[in-house]
Order: structure tokens, then C-alpha cells, then sequence
């Protein structure tokens, strides 16, 4: 829900969606109609993807138990393989549902954002040179991250409850 959206406007649409389902399971999700899923602000392609995430664990084609046990590529190879799943979410995931310590989401406006306005990074350097520049932080990425999100949170003044 996240993808491509401020934070205010996903943790909107996250809510409504909750209201809408209760606890979000994919058996919840994959039974939603089209309209419902307009009601809670998800696009119609966003809902292809999250209808067809649900489908397949719900068919059991993933089973993400066994894809979590697998090392760190070989998970982002296997979900990369998702209609709508790109590196930015295998990130998150990676650091929000497995806490792995060494993820940089370079793509992750916010993230990149932050490291500008703390002066880590300049406003023209390219996605390379970011990376590199993080890897002094390794093997503890997913923290700088963690903490650089906090760091837009408090400094736009947005009320927006952080879990991870």
C-alpha cells in the first residue's frame, strides 16, 4: 500500500482497509470486490496485486514459511517473481517481517530524503555512489533506515504510528 504514495496518504488507506476487512488475511482480501477495494483508495492496479499476492498463498503456490528460511537473494529472488512486487517492497519486508539488520532501500524516497537533509548524501548523487556511501553503515543498514524514517516523521510533524 505504500508503494509510490506519501506516508500519510498509505497509513489512510491501510485503515480503511482494516475497517473494511478487519484483521487483513489473504482469504479477507482475495474476497474483496472491486468496490471495496476503491472505497479504501487502492487503484485498480494495486488491487490486481494484492489479489493476486493473496491467490497464491491461499493456493499455497507461495508459501512464504518456506521462502523466509531461505537465505536473504534467494528470498528476493523468489518474491521478485510477484506481479507488483519490486525491490523497494522485498526491502521492506525483508526488514519489517524477517528484521533483517542490512537492508538499504535506495529507492525509498523518504530514506534517500532524509540522508539529503542530514547532509549523508548530496541532492545529485547518483543511486551508486548512495549505496556505496551506505555501506559504511553495514552490517546495520536496516537501523540507519529505520532511524532515518523516524527522522521524516518527527521533522514533518506527521502523526503517523511507527511499527516495525
Amino acid at each position: 500500500l505504500e508503494q509510490q504514495v506519501s506516508l500519510t496518504s498509505a497509513f489512510a488507506v491501510y485503515n480503511r482497509l482494516k475497517d473494511q476487512v478487519g484483521m487483513i488475511t489473504p482469504d479477507r482480501v482475495a474476497h474483496l470486490t472491486d468496490q471495496k477495494f476503491r472505497s479504501c483508495g487502492i487503484s485498480r492496479q494495486k488491487t490486481s496485486y494484492l489479489r493476486g499476492l493473496a491467490e497464491k498463498i491461499k493456493d499455497r503456490s507461495l508459501v512464504l514459511r518456506l521462502v523466509n528460511s531461505l537465505p536473504t537473494e534467494e528470498i528476493r529472488a523468489e518474491l521478485i517473481k510477484l506481479k507488483g512486487i519490486g525491490d523497494w517492497t522485498i526491502d521492506v519486508y525483508l526488514m519489517s517481517c524477517l528484521h533483517k539488520l542490512d537492508i538499504f532501500p535506495v529507492g525509498d524516497l523518504v530514506l534517500v530524503k532524509s540522508l539529503r537533509q542530514i547532509g549523508l548524501i548530496s541532492e545529485k548523487m547518483p543511486k551508486e555512489r548512495i549505496i556505496r556511501r551506505s555501506n559504511k553503515f553495514k552490517p546495520f543498514r536496516s537501523i540507519l533506515t529505520i532511524l532515518m524514517w523516524h527522522y521524516y516523521i518527527n521533522e514533518n510533524n506527521l502523526n503517523i504510528p511507527f511499527d516495525l
